[in-house]
């Protein structure tokens, strides 16, 4: 686990992310690298594998896997949460999760590619949190910062 974050923290100081709030649209670099963590399953839908950035300032970066979610807080901070992936559809894909601060419970979590934004030049994902019991918790929005494609 700890090659894997050293792997990860190398890969981003190697190529530095900015996000949407952090770059003028003329010198904004859309395809950020992507950690791809090796497993036999792959998203339905590749632009998942990009890195998805937060509309909100409180929000941390997500980047993930078939099989992990790992956010990042811009401060050198990373969480990486073991992850099973449940549904995996063209513009959806919903995990089961081992929560983070009690590794005995099992968190939900559903993106949706919802659709792209042309004042953001960028894809709108939305992130809804469940419990195990299935009731809604929280929901975030972020953005996958790549031109729009001809077949979505």
């Amino acid at each position: 686990m700890k090659k894997l974050l050293y792997l990860f923290v190398v890969l981003l100081n190697m190529f530095p992310i900015k996000s949407h709030a952090q770059a003028d649209s003329d010198e904004f670099i859309y395809s950020p690298p992507v950690l791809h963590i090796s497993t036999k399953e792959e998203f339905a839908d590749y632009r998942f594998y990009y890195t998805l950035n937060p509309l909100c300032s409180h929000c941390w970066r997500h980047t993930i896997t078939p099989n992990m979610i790992i956010q990042d807080n811009f401060s050198g901070t990373f969480l990486i949460q073991p992850c099973k992936l449940l549904e995996n559809k063209k513009t959806y894909i919903k995990y089961k999760c081992t929560n983070l601060y009690n590794p005995k419970e099992t968190d939900i979590f559903e993106f949706v590619i919802k659709r792209w934004d042309p004042i953001f030049k960028a894809y709108v994902v939305e992130q809804n949190a469940y419990n195990t019991k299935g009731d809604f918790e929280e929901g975030y929005s972020y953005t996958i910062d790549i031109p729009k494609q001809e077949k979505d």
